[in-house]
């Protein structure tokens, strides 16, 4: 079993710092709480409530939440599909291989 090592200490440049240093303080923004809600406490607050409503007993089932729809391709599909169609033959034509340059007579010494 290898044993593990831990990076050496690398000293960072002052350029990189200083770039560093630029994008933390272009991405800082203050803290605004009120632009953010806590969706989950507040759809387990109103389940908490209807459960109150209904004196403890289960609730009628709710419809689930539609999935909304994705641009996801499924690629495996499309593939596979596609070498039905061409019989698994590959659409690329094949190129003749490339003539060699004759090569140079070389001069004999003196």
């Amino acid at each position: 079993m290898s044993k593990f090592e831990t990076p050496h200490a690398k000293t960072v440049g002052k350029q990189e710092m200083t770039m560093a240093m630029q994008l933390i303080d272009s991405m800082t923004v203050k803290w605004d709480p009120d632009k953010y809600t806590d969706e989950y406490r507040e759809a387990l607050e109103e389940m908490i409530e209807e459960k109150i409503e209904h004196g403890g007993k289960d609730l009628p089932k709710t419809k689930a939440r539609a999935r909304k729809p994705s641009n996801v391709i499924d690629l495996v599909s499309i593939l596979k599909k596609s070498i039905a169609e061409t019989g698994g033959k590959s659409s690329a034509k094949k190129r003749p291989a490339k003539k060699k340059a004759p090569a140079r007579q070389r001069k004999k010494a003196a």
